[in-house]
C-alpha cells in the first residue's frame, strides 16, 4: 500500500481517517446532490460508508474476491437486505446503455470478472484495469442497492494496493461518472480514475506537511505520468 511507504503511523491513521469520512459524504453526495452533512437522517448512511471502507482496509485481503465484494456492500447496506447477491430484479432508472442482469445469472458473472481481474486485465495499466472491474461491477448491479459505493470503495482500496492514492468522486463528478459507466467507456474512466488519484495524492502530501512538518520536492515522473514526490526524512 501507498501508506506502507511513509514511516509516520500518526500520519497514516490520521490521513485514513480523513479519507473514510470525506469519502462517505462523497458517495452520498454522488447519489444525492442535495445531501447535507449535517442531516442526522443521513447520518447512519455516511457511517456505513465510512465502516465499509476501514473494515476491507482492516481485512487487506491480497487478493480480492467476490467474497470480499460481498462485505462491503453488506457493510454499506447494513440490515436493509440479506447478506449476498441480490434475489430479486432491479432497474437503474438512468441507465440508456445496460440493464442488470436477473438473479440467477449474477454469482457466474461476478466470478467471471474477477477471473478476468487476476488472471486477463492485469497486464493493463493500474487505471485501465480499475476501470474495467468497476464498469462491469456497476453493470453487472449484483445487489439490490449500494452497487456503486461498493464498487467505490473496492476501486479505492485496490488502488491503494497498487501503491496509487485513492479517490474521491463527488456530486459534481455525477453525470461524467455516470457516462463512463453507461457508456461502457473503459479510457475515458481510466483518464478520469487517474485524474482523481493523483488530485487526491496532492490532498494526501498537503495533510502530511501539516501533520508531520517539512514540505515535498517533485523530482521525477513515472511511466505513467504520475508525479512522484519523495521526502527523504519520512519516505524510503
Amino acid at each position: 500500500m501507498i501508506a506502507q511507504h511513509l514511516t509516520n503511523n500518526n500520519f497514516v491513521n490520521e490521513y485514513m481517517e480523513f479519507y473514510a469520512m470525506r469519502q462517505a459524504f462523497a458517495n452520498l453526495q454522488l447519489e444525492d446532490n442535495k445531501t447535507n452533512a449535517l442531516d442526522p437522517l443521513r447520518s447512519k448512511e455516511m457511517i456505513r460508508n465510512r465502516q465499509a471502507f476501514k473494515t476491507i482496509l482492516d481485512h487487506k485481503p491480497e487478493r480480492i474476491t467476490p467474497y470480499d465484494l460481498i462485505e462491503i456492500a453488506y457493510a454499506v447496506n447494513g440490515d436493509l437486505y440479506n447478506k449476498g447477491f441480490r434475489k430479486t430484479n432491479v432497474e437503474v432508472p438512468k441507465a440508456k446503455n445496460f440493464i442488470p442482469l436477473s438473479p440467477s445469472n449474477i454469482p457466474e458473472a461476478i466470478y467471471s470478472v474477477f477471473n478476468s481481474y487476476h488472471n486477463i486485465w492485469n497486464i493493463l495499466n493500474v487505471y485501465e484495469k480499475e476501470a474495467r472491474l468497476h464498469i462491469e461491477l456497476v453493470r453487472i448491479q449484483a445487489f439490490e442497492d449500494g452497487n456503486k459505493r461498493t464498487a467505490r470503495i473496492l476501486t479505492s482500496y485496490n488502488l491503494l494496493m497498487q501503491n496509487k492514492a485513492p479517490i474521491i468522486i463527488n456530486g459534481e463528478d455525477t453525470e461524467e461518472y455516470f457516462k463512463y459507466i453507461d457508456d461502457y467507456d473503459i479510457e475515458g474512466m481510466a483518464k478520469f480514475f487517474k485524474f482523481k488519484s493523483e488530485e487526491e495524492f496532492n490532498i494526501m502530501l498537503e495533510l502530511y506537511e501539516n501533520i508531520c512538518g517539512g514540505s515535498f520536492d517533485k523530482e521525477e515522473v513515472d511511466s505513467e505520468g504520475v508525479k512522484i514526490y519523495k521526502k527523504k526524512k519520512y519516505i524510503v
